[in-house]
């Protein structure tokens, strides 16, 4: 990241209008200084000046600066690759469906917000400085760009050691850190491996456990997580200071290969070498941003396939019959996916093609784990394993031995483990603490709290709060971050639902009502700003409000978009269904439930309320 100059711009800003889906972008320069005209958050369009640029290759993005302090991300970007390679071009992030002004997803919307979304990972020493009373930015970093203090932290320390330091000390290390780091600098260097005569894989030279510990400085810009701390440590354990994405649909497909933008470690942590003690800094040499043993010395992203070949070649005597084959190692063991249109990354769980994927931890934490699992995974050393026990515990019925394995997990060494844990017990009345467990809760309940604080301009974070003051016997504070969560995202359905649920709760359900009608009114006037389901959801929620008010007429017209919108929810259709025969509509009731049981031939509920109601139109004639 670099302020927008002539020597840090690379897209042409010569008056070249990009025209897209009926949306318009024009590049031009006053003096010295950069600018866009294109439709900003009102719909108009205007003239905006470019502030920063954001990456250099393969495509370079550009930041416009507003008086609240946010930096957002243009939706257009620069193609840096060389014309051959088909770049030197303006071209837009969403090919296809370009969002409209207003959604989150366009470029002045809360996705495209640099604040959140990019800074702490394109700076130095991030302060994000958000206040929520004021909804401003006060952002501020030690330096643009990464600099050495984001993997060394502080270099105060450092320099102040060199200034005591005796002369004839020379670079030796000066305490149990040395050189003034929070740890030494053999710490970060990758375990090495070495192949032995006759070997076709190299052999690690130490425990496993020291390589992966030397890439953890890594994982917090290259893996998808949320942060659990105001600043980032590198002397701190990733799982202390930051909660990974696990395995989920829409992030990673149902074998853990890569599709969504989650960057490398969940990838990776699935793979034998990371298992053997392989960390990033075996592969890339992270001052050059180089791969190590490249033939061509080509930059990572540069697409040197033999570069990469040779990488591998350190630990792996080729053993293919074809020679074009092993120069392409990558091919097929990394094979790679386009994101932001011209950026392609490798999927880091180096598989062997055709083969089943090997049982790994990154996998096992991600899966629903059974009660038996849990008492497992409990016990594990990896941190990660217990990390996935803690999410699981929120599926398992209330036991006492459920209580005991959350009371441990409560104390976990890693506070990501910790939070989760709290996470999956809350508000779970049936369980009686002891006075110690009781406190552990607490401790670990403060824990998360400081975690969402980190991401309180969210409104899934604000849903987050809600639940957790809920628990805590906060309902002010509840219904506060409920109402916050709504201002935040008013075209947000979950939003719009918890909130109308709390409502109903405390007797207030006209004013959920009218929660829910705002919401939707939003996403009807924004077709295709949210996904279909939260629609449904949010339908359905309405619609059972009216029943439950005895106006069943205003509600079919909502339980039918519902079950128009989720038709894989049997629930939804039996809804309706019922709906329509309450509201005197046995025949349209009859071709809905007929309808329903082709989707759901095994419901019981809908196979008994379809014959009911087969009944019903064909009365048994008298004898």
């Amino acid at each position: 990241m670099q302020p927008a100059t002539a020597a840090t711009v690379l897209g042409r800003f010569d008056g070249q209008t990009l025209r897209h889906h009926g949306q318009r972008t024009r590049f031009f320069k006053r003096g010295a200084r950069f600018y866009v005209h294109t439709a900003g958050a009102n719909g108009r369009e205007a003239d905006f000046e470019i502030s920063h640029t954001l990456g250099v290759y393969p495509l370079q993005q550009y930041l416009v600066s507003f008086p609240d302090g946010r930096k957002q991300a243009l939706g257009v970007a620069w193609d840096a690759r060389t014309a051959k390679e088909g770049g030197q071009r303006w071209y837009h992030l969403y090919p296809d469906d370009p969002p409209q002004p207003g959604e989150p997803t366009h470029w002045s919307g809360r996705e495209q917000n640099w604040n959140f979304q990019c800074a702490a990972c394109h700076t130095t020493a991030l302060h994000k400085g958000y206040d929520a009373s004021r909804e401003r930015y006060d952002t501020r970093q030690a330096e643009l760009g990464v600099g050495c203090e984001a993997c060394h932290g502080p270099g105060s320390a450092h320099l102040a050691w060199a200034r005591q330091a005796p002369p004839q000390a020379g670079l030796r290390a000066s305490g149990p850190a040395g050189l003034g780091f929070g740890q030494p600098l053999s710490a970060l260097k990758p375990l090495p491996f070495a192949l032995a005569p006759g070997t076709k894989i190299a052999n690690a030279q130490g425990e496993p456990a020291l390589g992966q510990r030397a890439g953890e400085r890594c994982l917090g810009c290259h893996s998808r997580r949320s942060e659990l701390l105001p600043a980032s440590d590198p002397d701190t354990a990733y799982l202390d200071q930051y909660l990974p994405a696990l395995a989920t649909p829409g992030l990673y497909f149902e074998d853990g290969r890569i599709d969504g933008e989650v960057f490398e470690y969940g990838s990776f942590a699935q793979s034998a070498m990371h298992a053997a003690g392989v960390s990033c800094g075996n592969c890339h040499e992270p001052h050059s941003a180089r791969l190590r043993a490249s033939a061509s010395g080509a930059a990572v992203g540069a697409g040197a396939n033999a570069g990469a070949s040779a990488v591998c070649s350190q630990c792996h005597r080729d053993t293919h019959a074809e020679p074009e084959r092993a120069a392409l190692c990558v091919s097929c063991h990394m094979p790679g996916k386009i994101y932001m249109g011209v950026h392609l990354r490798h999927d880091h769980s180096l598989r062997v093609p055709g083969a089943p994927m090997r049982p790994n931890v990154f996998m096992q934490a991600s899966a629903a784990l059974s009660k038996a699992e849990v008492i497992l995974a409990v016990q594990s050393p990896q941190a990660l394993l217990r990390l996935g026990a803690a999410r699981a515990l929120a599926l398992l019925p209330p036991s006492g031995e459920l209580q005991d394995l959350g009371a441990r997990l409560l104390q976990d060494p890693a506070r990501a483990v910790r939070i989760e844990a709290a996470r999956s017990l809350s508000g779970r009345a049936e369980l009686r603490w002891r006075a110690d467990e009781a406190q552990a809760l607490r401790t670990a309940q403060q824990e998360w709290l400081q975690a969402e604080r980190q991401a309180e301009e969210r409104p899934e974070t604000q849903l987050n709060l809600a639940r957790l003051y809920a628990a805590t016997a906060d309902p002010q504070a509840a219904e506060r971050a409920l109402q916050s969560a709504t201002k935040l995202a008013p075209d947000w359905p979950p939003a719009a639902m918890a909130l109308s649920d709390w409502l109903r709760g405390s007797g207030r359900e006209s004013e959920g009502e009218l929660a829910l009608r705002r919401t939707l009114k939003l996403t009807a006037d924004r077709p295709g700003s949210v996904a279909a389901g939260d629609i449904a959801d949010a339908a359905q929620s309405l619609g059972l409000l009216l029943v439950r008010g005895q106006r069943l007429n205003e509600a079919l017209p909502w339980l039918a978009q519902a079950a128009r919108k989720r038709p894989e929810r049997a629930d939804y259709a039996l809804t309706y269904t019922l709906a329509l025969r309450e509201s005197g509509r046995p025949r349209e009731a009859l071709a809905q439930a007929r309808q329903a049981r082709q989707l759901h031939p095994s419901d019981a509920a809908l196979r008994q309320l379809e014959i009911q109601l087969d009944k019903q139109s064909h009365p048994a004639s008298s004898p």
